[in-house]
């Protein structure tokens, strides 16, 4: 019997959960991206490489492919792209590409979530160059400079004056590929993720991480279990999810964001999308809570069923750290402190030796840590760059 097609719109280390979840469905998953050496590939059972952020020609290759549904990659523009190929095709398990990009680009979702209450950084709003002059000398500082479309800290920068946000706003315009960018009040907090499975609707799973940040102050290096939240704020954030997804009538799936813990009031929502969490986030979740979380990701993208039958919640703690040398050149091997190597539960290396990696730039792999308790966990995730060494040539 023929196995129904899969494509996934990517093929990074990221996705490599999604392929396996997509195979154990009885799926022959597909991959793409621009990429060759792109880790997810080696698990898919068949590689077409094209540009994700592409829309016209996933189409056409999903169109050639003859394809019964699609995945997206741990990327802002692979959601968006999967949705447009999902509502073209009439394929399950999407928005509509509208509703889409209301959540994906950030001027759009803050705008929505100010309409419905939910809160978010509070945005400067300009409509010409004589208008921006004046509000960046009206402006509270520090304020934040971001690029409507883009993930992963690109393009983010914090100004302290008029002078230096005209400089950020102008290399945020060149990277943005909307070519927008927003202005928005810098908030002071804790940083954490949100990682939900809506069904009907209603929050059905949920899972909340702290957010290190070593090399800049907006890429995580690492995401650790259990988080320092306070109750109230994991009440009000699944409260806030579900009014997102009964407003925008959100189908069945992952709704993943990010947001600030104040040191006293409601989370502020930065970041939300319609798409996993990168860098093997899912298994920090997967072994975190012992909950099939990318199966269920997938099923979404299916338009299957998702059956959440019992309570899963965080039980141990842990630590994702993310890999990353010090300096530039060819990678040779990982340096990994004696007492850290036994508290390590998995690793990954997405790069072969002898590549040529960047310094602080680079993702070499990901090392997942189980400690003892939570004081042990927070003594430990600030002194990974010392205990995990990456040399190169």
């Amino acid at each position: 019997m023929k196995k129904p097609r899969l494509l996934i719109a990517g093929g990074s280390h990221s996705e490599i959960p999604l392929i396996h979840a997509a195979k154990q469905l009885g799926f022959h998953t597909i991959t793409s991206g621009y990429r060759v050496n792109d880790r997810g590939h080696l698990y898919s059972d068949e590689l077409h490489l094209e540009d994700y952020s592409d829309k016209d020609a996933m189409l056409e290759l999903a169109s050639r492919l003859s394809i019964d549904a699609i995945c997206a990659s741990s990327n802002d523009f692979s959601a968006l792209t999967a949705a447009f190929v999902a509502n073209k095709l009439k394929l399950p398990g999407y928005d509509l590409l509208y509703t889409s990009e209301t959540l994906h680009h950030k001027d759009k979702f803050r705008k929505f979530a100010k309409s419905i209450g939910v809160k978010t950084p509070r945005v400067y709003e300009y409509r010409n160059h004589d208008d921006l002059k004046r509000v960046l000398k009206d402006a509270e500082y520090p304020i934040i400079i971001k690029p409507v479309d883009l993930t992963g800290g690109k393009g983010i920068g914090v100004a302290q004056s008029p002078t230096e946000a005209i400089s950020m706003i102008e290399k945020a315009l060149q990277i943005s590929r909307a070519k927008r960018v927003i202005i928005e009040d810098y908030i002071a907090g804790t940083d954490h993720g949100f990682t939900t499975i809506i069904i009907n609707q209603r929050v059905a799973f949920h899972f909340v991480d702290n957010e290190y940040h070593a090399n800049s102050p907006f890429a995580i290096s690492a995401t650790t279990s259990k988080s320092s939240c306070r109750k109230a704020t994991i009440l009000r954030l699944i409260k806030d999810y579900e009014k997102i997804a009964e407003k925008l009538d959100l189908c069945d799936g992952i709704l993943h964001g990010q947001f600030i813990e104040p040191s006293h009031g409601d989370p502020v929502i930065t970041e939300i999308c319609r798409r996993s969490p990168g860098d093997l986030q899912l298994e920090l979740i997967r072994l975190a809570t012992n909950s099939p979380i990318s199966k269920w990701i997938v099923q979404g993208y299916l338009g299957q069923k998702i059956e959440i039958k019992q309570k899963f919640v965080e039980h141990i703690n842990l630590t994702r750290y993310v890999i990353t040398a010090d300096k530039s050149g060819y990678f040779t091997n990982l340096e990994i402190d004696e007492g850290l190597t036994k508290k390590i539960v998995d690793q990954s290396i997405w790069i072969d030796q002898g590549t040529q990696i960047f310094a602080r730039e680079t993702k070499v792999g990901a090392i997942f840590i189980r400690h003892d308790n939570m004081e042990d966990r927070d003594t430990t995730v600030n002194d990974l760059s010392k205990l995990i060494k990456t040399n190169v040539l």
